[in-house]
């Protein structure tokens, strides 16, 4: 598809992601990044997510890492 990321991408990508296991076991994060920048970079609602990124409930409560200032945000 042609929003998900490159593998050149998502090699920059991985190693800036939480890595330890805490809690529940974490799911595909490059599906999960992938959902996330189909919504961005397509405009459409969550509820219009695709299949294959998972169901659209999952990406809104994703934690989707660090922004620029250092400080954690979710997608909503």
């Amino acid at each position: 598809m042609c929003y998900e990321l490159t593998d050149h991408e998502w090699s920059a990508i991985k190693p800036m992601l939480p890595n330890k296991v805490r809690g529940v076991r974490r799911v595909d994060d490059r599906r999960v990044l992938n959902g996330i920048f189909w919504v961005l970079r397509s405009g459409a609602p969550w509820r219009d997510l695709p299949q294959e990124f998972g169901p659209y409930t999952c990406k809104e409560s994703e934690p989707i890492g660090i922004t620029m200032f250092g400080q954690r945000r979710t997608a909503y």
